[in-house]
């Protein structure tokens, strides 16, 4: 039987172009040799093998990160540039001081007030049922009271 992967999102498809890379990263393969393979063949000249490995690495880093990484379902590219925004430019959102009585305003005092409220029925409701179940007890209590001094009559 012949089985063929379908991604569950359409949106998630990429086509693959050369040896099962994207086009994107296969230009991002390219481009990084195009830059590595040059400096190898003319750093050795002058450079010792392991600085030109770590200057390779450098410079071949962006270009790779560009080609193959995505973030959030963002390109790399674009992700840094929000970060890049997010450090450099002003943001929209300031710390400004501002003392307490100023800060609450009216909807929020009104639902401080509103839960304060139904603290106060709670302990109302509570209040209430223990008022409830010490009339009881003192019925109760009237009631042993009464029947012990009908049997003390009574032996008498």
């Amino acid at each position: 039987m012949i089985r063929a992967q379908i991604p569950q999102d359409v949106t998630d498809y990429k086509e693959e172009f050369f040896f099962g890379l994207t086009l994107r990263k296969l230009i991002a393969v390219i481009a990084t040799i195009a830059i590595v393979a040059p400096l190898y063949v003319i750093g050795k000249k002058f450079l010792d093998t392991s600085i030109i490995i770590y200057a390779a690495a450098i410079l071949s880093t962006p270009i790779i990160l560009v080609g193959f990484k995505d973030v959030n379902g963002m390109p790399f590219e674009k992700y840094a540039g929000l970060i890049w925004n997010f450090f450099t430019k002003e943001q929209r959102r300031k710390f400004i001081y501002m003392p307490m009585q100023e800060k609450m305003s009216s909807d929020i005092n009104s639902v401080l007030l509103t839960g304060e409220k139904m603290l106060r029925k709670d302990e109302i409701q509570k209040a209430k049922k223990q008022a409830k179940i010490h009339k009881k007890t003192e019925k109760l209590e009237k009631r042993k009271s009464k029947k012990e001094r009908k049997r003390k009559k009574n032996a008498d």
